[in-house]
């Protein structure tokens, strides 16, 4: 199975959020949900630098993502991507923070763009507090998809 398959494209079209599962360098396991486009065979993260997120993914590359379609309500399944991940420091470029944008904000802009310009004024002041490492986009190349059965 691969992104190329109508059903995975639909299903990763259908999601908002990636769990990403990774683990410390001391064997602590983690998951958290962040946003994710997937562009060229990858799927991007934008985070923190100073995250648990990018700190354990810089630790251990292995990770899982954990995809579950929430536009689809009735769906009964979840995707899980197992990949290697890598960090690249920085703001995304902008062939990933267009489709970010069109995907989290312009999306449901019904009120106009006030909303999707506040957000991104307090997303600026969150990183201008910790200005060190700063942002960083967690990339994930697969290496395996698969649909599990979502557990109630």
């Amino acid at each position: 199975m691969s992104p190329a398959d109508d059903e995975v494209r639909r299903f990763l079209a259908d999601s908002m959020v990636a769990g990403v599962a990774a683990m410390s360098r001391a064997g602590r396991p983690f998951i958290t949900p962040l946003w994710f486009v997937y562009h060229r065979g990858a799927i991007h993260l934008p985070t923190g630098g100073a995250s648990l997120a990018a700190r354990y993914v810089a630790a251990q590359p292995a990770v899982v993502l954990l995809f579950h379609a929430e536009r689809r309500l009735s769906s009964k399944r979840v995707l899980r991507m197992r990949g290697e991940a890598a960090i690249r420091q920085g703001m995304p470029s902008w062939a990933i923070l267009l489709p970010l944008v069109r995907k989290y904000y312009l999306s449901s802009v019904s009120r106009g763009l006030w909303p999707y310009l506040r957000r991104y004024e307090l997303v600026s002041r969150y990183y201008r507090q910790n200005p060190e490492p700063g942002p960083v986009v967690i990339e994930v190349c697969p290496r395996s998809w698969e649909f599990i059965a979502r557990v109630a």
